[in-house]
């Protein structure tokens, strides 16, 4: 194990560097979480290795599973030289893994992963493991201190043993001495003085016959009886004495021994809890890995304002999806604004313009600025519309209560109150009346509070892309999330014309008046495709989903013949949509759709009251066929495909209880996969009043093992998110009875 800190991150690219061009012919091998974080970071590598000429291979990871397939066809049947360095991003550091990992001498494994808790093995216990630290590791000790104590320890176990069985036998040989002792003294004694007697006498007689033979006439005169019998009792005492020092000895040595076994037990008791303590916490997430990946980049005098919007994406992935408190967000927000007004040039009209007012700068086709605004936390606002996004936001939705005729009716009051008529507050937004949306801002923000929503505006970024488009980092988060749920399967499973159908249908009625026709016109002629690769999509167009269905089937190589897994191609098609706003747009339209399908099936959930309440937990079961009316189709079935989508249909029940019930507790969601015929058990942890500052520890993870263990069943625990897991149907019951124990 070996720790790379901070500010010393550079030494890890470089030895990496310098293994690459030594063990000549050789690559780096990464393995990538399927997931937003490790997408951004594998980014900035890549680039770097580029500029650096260093090959490389990629391996998308979803689960522990394909760790194992991965060492199995890449590390254990080729040249042992082949890889080098292995980069895992997001990848295993929550379990051992040299048991998954095949590594030789020459090969070094640098682990970059924020899930919590890190597997001791991999911090403390091989030597070929880099971690990167990005500041959680620096209390340790302790800890460290402890699992060295245990881990090097166990060669000495037997022997401790050994010498502990020793102990034993030498203390209850003197045990029954000191019985025999107490009982029989005096015969002790007696037995003594005859056996001295008799050796007396022995020696007498052999002395009389030695003089007899030497001098027959001499007789030599019998000692006095009194004087025998006093030589007789002193040297019983005396050897008495001795045995009885020996063994007080003998039984001070075995106290001590054992008093220092005692001592070590106690000390490996007590390393043992520090350890199970440390475990035992729950599951977290530390810092966003791109922030650690962008200052490596920074110390290599390497940074720019590309590398910086990914590191910009990962912090609000993070923070959308509930990995980060808003209070570390807040201040990660504030190092950004820093690094964009370092990083940013913006185009103006004449060189004696200032560079820093952005007010005077000049719309450009390379302009690829950042900035940083105040952003609403409404679900894809700018590309939706107005009701339908505040509608379907977590955050708006569940604090007006939506589910609800009367919380549907506040969001219509709010909107009056606003002064937004229902014509703009349905009207596209990039076709709503300038001075509604130059006004939405400020109103929300002032007539927020008066519905609980003091949080609705929070510090983010939005990045333009020339002629083409301004996304935000939130658009961004949910354009990339809804590719790497769906991708692009759904175009070849339902054709363009169905996908453009299925995608239109999202949006509201007003703004599909021409999509139809549009996507009919893209549909017959796909070989008018400009440079830009899409039909009907100039200056001045919108984009619709046809179009952007013809592109994708066009650019991102979406061939039958593709044997990979729906999965991969998703991984490697949301990997180029992080620098192409054409398959931003895609993600975007399916993030609405996705949006649409959770909120209609949360709404659904809660209006049937399937949600049970446990004496420790909240559960709800999902069958397949909570949100048929979605689309006319029974959609629900994804949720038992996707634990992403799971879980963000759980935070958003999770955050309905919060705001109408008083007590609140873990909550437990479940969806049956039809393709496996097992059941996903998702579990979240119960929010408190801390969440701001504190991020929520997770107990799913050994609460799961543990209600397995009472049961006698088998689970499949095969993410790496260990709240989430896989059931048979049959044990499904059993397993929620222990459950409930166990927490």
């Amino acid at each position: 194990m070996v720790l790379i800190l901070e500010n010393s991150i550079n030494q890890l690219y470089d030895q990496i560097k310098n293994n690459s061009l030594i063990h000549q012919p050789s690559k780096v091998l990464f393995l990538v979480h399927a997931d937003i974080d490790a997408l951004c970071s594998l980014r900035i590598f890549l680039d770097l290795f580029k500029i650096d000429c260093l090959a490389y291979e990629i391996i998308p990871i979803s689960t522990y599973t394909d760790l194992k397939n991965a060492n199995d066809l890449l590390l254990n049947q080729v040249n042992s030289n082949v890889y080098c360095s292995i980069i895992a991003l997001n990848v295993g550091g929550m379990v051992q893994l040299s048991e998954y990992l095949s590594l030789n001498e020459q090969t070094s494994l640098y682990l970059v992963d924020s899930h919590r808790p890190l597997n001791l093995h991999n911090l403390f216990g091989i030597n070929q493991i880099y971690v990167l630290d990005d500041g959680s590791f620096d209390n340790l000790d302790e800890i460290r201190l402890a699992f060295e104590a245990l881990e090097f320890a166990e060669d000495t176990d037997d022997e401790e043993t050994e010498e502990e069985d020793t102990d034993d036998e030498e203390e209850e040989e003197i045990n029954e001495d000191e019985k025999d002792e107490d009982a029989n003294g005096s015969d002790v004694d007696a037995e003594d003085q005859q056996k001295l007697a008799k050796d007396s006498d022995e020696d007498d007689g052999a002395q009389e016959e030695r003089t007899a033979k030497s001098d027959p006439t001499e007789q030599k005169p019998s000692e006095d009886s009194d004087d025998n019998t006093e030589i007789i009792e002193t040297a019983s005492q005396s050897s008495f004495a001795k045995r009885k020092m020996d063994k007080d000895t003998l039984k001070l040595d075995t106290k001590s021994k054992r008093s220092r076994l005692e001592e070590r037990k106690a000390l490996k008791r007590s390393y043992k809890r520090i350890i199970a303590e440390y475990y035992g916490d729950g599951t977290s997430f530390g810092a966003p890995i791109t922030n650690l990946v962008y200052k490596l980049a920074s110390e290599l005098g390497r940074e720019n304002i590309q590398y910086l919007w990914y590191s910009i994406i990962s912090m609000t992935s993070n923070y959308v999806y509930g990995k980060m408190n808003t209070l570390e967000y807040t201040q990660y927000a504030a190092l950004y604004k820093e690094e964009v007004d370092r990083l940013t040039i913006l185009p103006v009209e004449d060189d004696n313009s200032d560079q820093g007012d952005i007010s005077k700068a000049v719309k450009n086709a390379d302009d690829n600025s950042i900035r940083f605004i105040e952003d609403l936390q409404l679900m894809l606002l700018k590309h939706w519309n107005l009701y339908d996004s505040m509608f379907h936001s977590t955050y708006v939705g569940t604090k007006l209560g939506i589910w609800k005729e009367k919380g549907r009716q506040r969001l219509t009051n709010l909107l009056v109150k606003m002064g937004f008529p229902q014509k703009e507050s349905k009207q596209f937004y990039s076709e709503m009346s300038l001075s509604y949306k130059r006004a939405l801002p400020e109103k929300l923000t002032d007539m927020a509070p008066r519905y609980n929503m003091s949080d609705i505006m929070f510090p983010s970024f939005e990045k333009k892309y020339g002629f083409i488009t301004t996304l935000s980092a939130t658009d961004l988060v949910y354009s990339v999330t809804a590719l790497l749920d769906c991708g692009a399967s759904w175009i070849q499973q339902k054709g363009i014309t169905g996908y453009e159908t299925m995608l239109s249908s999202s949006l509201s009625d007003q703004s599909n008046m021409l999509l139809s026709v549009q996507a009919k016109h893209a549909f017959q002629d796909q070989s008018s495709l400009g440079e830009g690769g899409l039909v009907g999509a100039g200056v001045g167009t919108r984009t619709v989903p046809g179009t952007i269905a013809l592109h994708i089937l066009n650019s991102c190589a979406v061939h039958e013949n593709d044997k990979r897994e729906d999965w991969v191609k998703h991984f490697y098609l949301a990997y180029d949509a992080l620098e192409n706003p054409r398959l931003l747009q895609h993600g975007i339209l399916l993030g609405i759709h996705f949006q649409k399908l959770l909120v209609q099936t949360g709404i659904s959930i809660l209006e049937k009251k399937m949600v049970q309440t446990l004496k420790n937990f909240q559960l709800t079961i999902l069958k397949g066929n909570q949100a048929d009316h979605v689309n006319g189709e029974s959609e629900s079935k994804i949720f038992g495909k996707s634990a992403p989508l799971l879980y963000r249909l759980a935070s958003f029940l999770m955050d309905a209880f919060n705001e109408y019930k008083r007590k609140q507790l873990p909550f437990i969601i479940v969806a049956l996969d039809a393709d496996t015929g097992l059941y996903l058990v998702m579990g979240r942890a119960a929010s408190n009043a801390t969440t701001a500052t504190r991020n929520r520890k997770n107990p799913f993870g050994l609460a799961f093992l543990d209600a397995a263990n009472r049961s006698g069943i088998d689970i499949k625990h095969d993410f790496f998110d260990s709240s989430c897991i896989q059931v048979a149907p049959d044990d499904l019951s059993t397993f929620l009875e222990n459950l409930n124990l166990s927490l």
